[in-house]
């Protein structure tokens, strides 16, 4: 039986923080201003130099959870977050992103109608330093013929700002890899596709994704590409085929919803982005 719609589930949002003072406080604030209640906030700084830990304690009262100091990286912080996350549904937002309107209203909103371990994933918003929206990426739901292997495969993939999963879904697999530096999120997509979980598209942003000359994925593309081939190894010729496929799949689908021009424009904006 569906759960009863009229409730907030518990949402734990994990923020792993590191000298991003000039954006972690609209991180905080796009989560503070969602029409919604039943969240908690969990941030581990690995000891910022910036203005970050002025700013987290303007916030303390709203943050279940503090931890300052020396950490081994992100995946660190992510994983320890998520150890100590109470919610039902958790996920991880970097500090200098932003979470979109009403986003976890609508995550709420399609927990509400699943029993199942899940993943729910959406289109994915990107702005500048200035938070001036550029434009949308946007993605489609897994194909219906070896989606989740093409996701095990590293050939379907998601924006991990929006990309958020019950609590039961992460705990069928060994977690977040602390060692990897950059494709962490790929590695526990995987993960995820192989344990059959459900993956559910919501059809809208659910976060902005901020490109700025600091951040991780404008400045480590090839450490990022050396860990994508430590994961998935290298493409065999049913690699090739299932790619073409997804590609199809994905084609109509943007066709379909008059989206095809605008998905074309964002690859040509920014290559690197898939």
């Amino acid at each position: 039986m569906p759960r009863n719609t009229n409730l907030e589930t518990k949402i734990s949002i994990i923020i792993p923080s590191f000298n991003q003072g000039e954006y972690i406080e609209e991180t905080i604030q796009s989560i503070l201003n969602q029409a919604y209640s039943n969240y908690e906030i969990i941030i581990f700084d690995g000891g910022s130099k910036d203005n970050t830990l002025q700013i987290l304690q303007k916030y303390k009262s709203y943050i279940s959870h503090l931890s300052v100091g020396k950490d081994k990286g992100q995946s660190d912080a992510i994983k320890k977050g998520f150890e100590l996350a109470k919610g039902k549904v958790i996920y991880w937002i970097n500090s200098d992103d932003i979470l979109s309107k009403n986003a976890l209203h609508s995550i709420n909103n399609s927990f509400l109608k699943t029993n199942k371990p899940s993943a729910f994933f959406g289109n994915l918003d990107i702005i500048n330093s200035k938070s001036k929206f550029l434009f949308t990426k946007y993605l489609t739901p897994i194909p219906p013929l070896f989606g989740r292997y093409s996701i095990y495969r590293g050939l379907f993939g998601f924006y991990q700002p929006s990309f958020f999963m019950t609590a039961s879904a992460y705990s069928l697999t060994n977690g977040i890899d602390p060692d990897l530096f950059f494709c962490m999120d790929n590695d526990l997509f995987r993960k995820l596709a192989y344990e059959k979980i459900d993956f559910i598209y919501i059809n809208k942003s659910l976060s902005k994704f901020r490109i700025h000359e600091n951040s991780k994925s404008s400045n480590f593309q090839d450490r990022g590409f050396n860990e994508r081939k430590k994961i998935f190894g290298v493409s065999n010729f049913n690699d090739h085929l299932l790619k073409i496929y997804v590609l199809i799949f994905r084609a109509i689908y943007y066709l379909l919803k008059f989206r095809i021009i605008k998905v074309l424009k964002s690859k040509y904006k920014i290559p690197w982005l898939p």
